[in-house]
């Protein structure tokens, strides 16, 4: 992306990594809190481990379909529809109390995330150069 001036390169980083921060945060709170919740309503770990697993199966879906998502709507657009995914479903986890619907949630949340990633690293690539592109990359790494 040559035609970001350096200062537009900077913010767009700083947006990413920013993005990434509060994703990370986010999402590594669930998973205690959800088995926590699950556990106490008296499921076995059994369908505690069912429910967490189906979060990974919105990751890769989302990671079979990406190659195709991000050019068609841009990496903006892909990300903010990550985030608003994301927020979307981590209100509605407080909201309902089924199991069911919980790994619908879950499966969401967890396209959400793969969104956000996969067009995040990919636009990260993107922006830096080769030159600082290590340590750019660390510092999202090390966020995240």
């Amino acid at each position: 992306m040559s035609e970001l001036s350096p200062r537009q390169r900077i913010r767009c980083i700083s947006a990413l990594i920013a993005t990434l921060a509060v994703v990370s945060i986010a999402s590594s709170l669930t998973w205690p809190i959800l088995a926590e919740a699950l556990r106490n309503q008296g499921y076995s770990e059994s369908m505690i481990g069912i429910n967490a697993a189906v979060q990974f199966g919105g990751i890769m879906v989302v990671a079979l379909a990406a190659p195709r998502i991000i050019p068609a709507m841009g990496f903006f657009k892909t990300i903010a529809l990550g985030l608003i995914v994301v927020a979307i479903m981590l209100i509605a986890l407080p909201t309902f109390r089924s199991f069911e619907t919980w790994m619908l949630i879950r499966f969401l949340l967890g396209m959400g995330n793969s969104l956000l990633f996969t067009a995040g690293d990919t636009w990260m690539n993107q922006i830096v150069n080769d030159r600082v592109r290590g340590r750019w990359m660390g510092i999202y790494v090390t966020v995240g």
